[in-house]
């Protein structure tokens, strides 16, 4: 199974993803919950 996982920040009230091209015309479930802090990346360290 094929997965996203993304901390982003939200700056309004609408949150666009960009997702693979498997992912076209399928049913995908989207989880949206806030994250106590923001972590730090890979690329941020």
């Amino acid at each position: 199974m094929q997965a996203i996982h993304s901390i982003q920040t939200v700056t309004g009230p609408t949150l666009t993803i960009a997702v693979p091209a498997a992912f076209e015309g399928k049913h995908v479930k989207v989880v949206v919950e806030p994250v106590d802090a923001p972590t730090s990346t890979a690329k941020e360290e």
